[in-house]
C-alpha cells in the first residue's frame, strides 16, 4: 500500500506550490454568508449618517453599509487586511476610518472609494471625530492625538506619551474647541482618565481624578451633560461639562463596557462583553440591563433614529433595538449554537440541526432561517435538552433526525411537527441518518447498524462492528456503502446483505460518496495525515488521489458528475475539481472555523455548516472569479530549507524600498510571532526564521508589503 501513497513530503510541497499559487493569483470564491450575515469578522464601530444610510467596519479590513436603515448590509473592498477600529462621518460624502498600524481611510465620495491618508504614525488608531469636513481629531495608543484643519491632508501631533502601556480609547467634540478623550492603562497597574480642553486640542487637562479602571468611551449631548463607561460597568456622568463626574452606575462585576450613545440627554444605551446592554430614559438616574440574545461581546453602539439604535461586535454580530433599549433581536446571526448536519432538498428549502434546541428551516435557500422547535412549544417538549447530530429529508414533508441519548425524531410535514420514534439500542449515541424513500432509511450509530422499512415505527438492529462506524451512502435502492476505521461495506442488494470490500491497508475510512455504481470517493486518514481515495471498479480497488488534504480533517465530499466535485475541510476549507480529482482549486479558506457539514442539490447550489452557527452558500457552485486591480510590482518570496529542522532563511525580492512585515502562523491560524516588521531595501533580502523550540508539523508565514501579501507553507520536521 506504501507504493501507492506519495511520500508525505512530496505531497506536502505539491499542496506548498498549489496554495500559493492560488494566493498570488488573487482569487476570490463566490461562498457567501448566509449565518452570520453579511460576513464573520468581528465589527469594531458603526456610525450612522441618517435614518438610512450607516457603516460599520472591523477586522481584516471589513466595511460593510447599508441604505436602508441596517435591513440589509453589503460587504466593501477595502483592499486592506489591516484591522479597522472606528468609522466617522461628517455628511453622507466626507467620511473617515481608523485603524491598526497607523491607518487612516478617507472618502469624499460616499464610501465609493477610499484612500489613504498619512497619519505620521504606526501606532493603533481607535477613534476619531469631525466637526467638519476640514477639522477632526484621531486617538490611539500611547496617548496619541493628532489633528487635522484640511480633512485630513495633513495631521499634526498634539499629544503622545512614549511608553506602550497607555491608550486613548474615544474622542468626542461638542464644539470645534472643546472636546473630550477617554482611555487608561493596560499594564498590570490598571487605571483611568478623562482628558478635556477647550482651545482645540492645543493644551489637554485631566478633566477627572485618576481611576482605577480604563475607559473606552464618551459621549455628549450639549455642552453640559455627558457620559464616560469603561471597566466593571463603569457609567461616569457629567452635568457642568467636565468639571465633575458623578457615577451613576454601581456594580461589582468584572465585565467592562465598551461604548455609549445618546439620543437626547435623557435616552441612552451602553453596551459592552458578553452581549451586555443597559438603556436609560433619565439621564442615566436609573439604567436599566438588557442582554443580547446571543451574548456575544459588544463594541459599539449607535442610534438610528429616537427608538432603534444597532450595536456591533465580535464574529459579525450586529444587533438593534427599535423600542430604545428594552428588547433587542440579532440582525445577522439565526444562531450561534453549533450546527452538525444540513440538508436541501431543493435550491429552496433546507434544515440543519445540531445544538440544543435547535432544528433550522429555510424555505428561501438559507436567506432565512426559523427555529421549528419554537413554532409550537407544546409539541416539542419531549425534544428539549437534546442535541441533533443528523437530519435527512426526502421531500418537503418527509424527515428524520437523530442524535444524543437514542433520539429519533421524525415529521411528516415538513417539520411543523415531530414525533419521536423508538430505539432499539436505548440511549447510546447516534450519529448519522439516511433514507431512500418513506419508507426505508438506516441510522448509524459508532458499532451499531439500524434499518426500517416503515418509515421508522419500527427500527431494528441489523450489524454491529466493534472497529466503529463513520458514514453511510446509498446510490440508489439496491448499491450502498458504509464506512469505518479501516474498513468499507457494500451492500447490492439494498442493505440485506453486506460485504467487505478492500481499502488501502491502514486506511481510517471517513466520508464516503458515488456518482455511479462505479465511481466514488473516501476522505480519511492515514498515518495521521487526511487522505482521499478514488474507485472506477464500484469500491473493489482503490486509489490514492494526490491532494494537499493531508491537514484539513475532510468531512464532506459531493460530486454533480465524474468530473465536478467538492471537498469540505472541517478546518475551514473548501476545495473544488473540475476533472475528476486530477488537480483541486481553493475556493474558500478561513481560520478559525470548523465546518461540520455540506448539502449540494446540483452543480451550482450548496450549503456548508459548522460551529458557532456557521452557514454559507453558493449559488454558481463557488466558482472562482478574479478581482480586477491596478498591475502592481510583484515582489518574490521563498524559504529554505523546507522542509526545515529548526532554522531556516526568507528570500525576499523586492522591487523598491519598502515597509515588510512577516508574521508566523501555527496549523490552526493562530499568530506564533513576527518574524521582522522593518523596512528593507531594494533587491534580494535574507531574513531568518527560527522555529527553534516549536512542535513539528505545518506552520505558515505571511508577507505583508505595502498592500500585497503572500502566504507560505512551512514544514518542520
Amino acid at each position: 500500500m506504501l507504493s501507492i501513497k506519495m511520500n508525505n513530503i512530496f505531497k506536502s510541497f505539491i499542496c506548498f506550490l498549489l496554495i500559493n499559487t492560488l494566493l498570488i493569483l488573487n482569487c476570490y470564491a463566490q461562498w457567501n454568508w448566509q449565518n452570520p450575515k453579511p460576513q464573520r469578522n468581528s465589527l469594531c464601530g458603526i456610525f450612522f449618517i441618517d435614518e438610512m444610510s450607516g457603516w460599520a467596519v472591523g477586522i481584516k479590513g471589513t466595511i460593510i453599509n447599508t441604505e436602508d436603515g441596517g435591513l440589509t448590509w453589503n460587504v466593501r473592498d477595502s483592499g486592506s487586511d489591516i484591522d479597522f477600529n472606528s468609522v466617522f462621518f461628517i455628511d453622507s460624502v466626507h467620511g473617515w476610518i481608523v485603524g491598526d498600524s497607523g491607518l487612516i481611510l478617507h472618502t469624499d465620495n460616499g464610501g465609493l472609494e477610499w484612500e489613504e491618508q498619512n497619519s505620521g504614525y504606526s501606532h493603533n488608531l481607535y477613534a476619531l471625530f469631525f466637526t467638519d469636513s476640514s477639522i477632526g481629531w484621531i486617538v490611539g495608543h500611547n496617548n496619541l492625538i493628532i489633528h487635522t484643519i484640511d480633512g485630513g491632508i495633513n495631521w499634526e501631533t498634539q499629544y503622545v506619551y512614549d511608553h506602550n502601556d497607555r491608550f486613548l480609547h474615544s474622542v468626542y467634540f461638542v464644539t470645534p474647541m472643546i472636546g473630550y478623550v477617554v482611555g487608561g492603562l493596560i499594564s498590570e497597574i490598571q487605571g483611568g482618565w478623562i482628558w478635556d480642553t477647550n482651545n482645540g486640542g492645543e493644551t489637554w487637562n485631566h478633566s477627572y481624578g485618576t481611576l482605577e479602571e480604563p475607559l473606552y468611551s464618551v459621549y455628549f449631548t450639549d455642552q453640559n451633560n455627558g457620559w464616560a463607561v469603561g471597566s466593571k460597568l463603569l457609567i461616569l456622568h457629567t452635568d457642568d461639562g467636565g468639571y465633575s463626574w458623578d457615577q451613576q452606575h454601581i456594580i461589582t462585576n468584572p465585565l467592562l463596557l465598551t461604548s455609549v450613545c445618546f439620543n437626547d440627554s435623557n435616552n441612552g444605551i451602553a453596551v459592552g462583553d458578553n452581549g451586555m446592554i443597559f438603556f436609560t430614559n433619565d439621564g442615566g438616574q436609573n439604567w436599566g440591563e438588557q442582554s443580547e440574545e446571543f451574548e456575544i461581546n459588544l463594541h459599539s453602539i449607535h442610534y438610528v433614529n429616537s427608538q432603534k439604535a444597532i450595536a456591533v461586535g465580535r464574529d459579525g454580530q450586529m444587533t438593534k433595538t427599535d423600542d430604545g433599549g428594552n428588547s433587542w433581536k440579532s440582525i445577522s446571526y439565526a444562531t450561534t449554537n453549533f450546527l452538525s448536519s444540513v440538508c436541501f432538498i431543493d435550491p429552496l428549502n433546507g434544515w440543519t440541526v445540531g445544538g440544543l434546541d435547535m432544528i433550522l428551516h429555510s424555505t428561501d435557500g438559507g436567506n432565512t432561517w426559523i427555529n421549528q422547535i419554537n413554532q409550537n412549544n407544546n409539541d416539542y417538549i419531549p425534544l428539549r435538552s437534546i442535541y441533533l447530530h443528523s437530519v435527512y429529508f426526502i421531500d418537503e414533508y418527509n424527515g428524520w433526525a437523530v442524535g444524543y441519548s437514542g433520539t429519533i425524531i421524525h415529521t411528516n410535514d415538513g417539520g411543523l411537527n415531530w414525533e419521536t420514534q423508538s430505539c432499539p439500542i436505548g440511549t447510546l449515541e447516534l450519529e448519522d441518518v439516511l433514507f431512500i424513500d418513506k419508507n426505508k432509511g438506516w441510522i448509524l450509530s459508532d458499532h451499531w447498524l439500524l434499518y426500517t422499512n416503515d418509515g421508522g415505527n419500527l427500527w431494528q438492529t441489523t450489524y454491529y462492528e466493534n472497529n466503529g462506524f463513520s458514514s453511510i451512502y446509498f446510490l440508489d435502492s439496491q448499491n450502498g456503502w458504509i464506512t469505518g476505521y479501516f474498513f468499507l461495506l457494500h451492500t447490492n442488494d439494498g442493505g440485506f446483505s453486506w460485504a467487505e470490500q478492500n481499502i488501502p491497508e491502514g486506511f481510517a475510512a471517513g466520508i464516503v460518496f458515488f456518482t455511479d455504481s462505479l465511481r466514488g470517493w473516501i476522505g480519511g486518514h492515514l498515518d495521521g495525515y487526511s487522505d482521499l481515495i478514488h474507485t472506477t471498479d464500484g469500491g473493489e480497488t482503490w486509489e490514492f488521489v494526490d491532494t494537499c488534504f493531508e491537514y484539513i480533517y475532510i468531512k464532506s465530499i459531493f460530486f454533480s458528475d465524474p468530473s465536478n466535485g467538492w471537498v469540505i475541510g472541517r478546518y475551514g476549507n473548501i476545495f473544488r475539481t473540475f476533472d475528476g480529482g486530477n488537480s483541486w482549486e481553493i475556493q474558500f479558506d478561513e481560520e478559525n472555523l470548523w465546518f461540520k457539514s455540506a448539502s449540494f442539490t446540483d452543480e451550482e447550489n450548496g450549503w456548508v455548516v459548522g460551529d458557532h452557527g456557521v452557514i454559507l452558500h453558493t449559488n454558481n457552485g463557488g466558482l472562482v472569479w478574479s478581482q480586477q486591480k491596478e498591475p502592481v510590482e510583484q515582489f518574490e518570496v521563498s524559504n529554505f530549507p523546507n522542509p526545515s529542522t529548526g532554522v531556516s532563511s526568507i528570500e525576499l525580492t523586492l522591487p523598491h524600498s519598502s515597509l515588510v512585515l512577516i508574521e508566523l502562523f501555527d496549523n490552526y491560524g493562530r499568530k506564533v510571532y513576527d518574524v521582522i516588521n522593518e523596512k528593507r531595501e531594494t533587491g534580494v533580502q535574507y531574513i531568518k526564521l527560527d522555529c527553534n523550540g516549536l512542535a513539528k508539523g505545518v506552520y505558515f508565514y505571511r508577507v505583508v508589503i505595502e498592500k500585497q501579501s503572500v502566504t507560505k507553507k512551512i514544514i518542520l520536521i
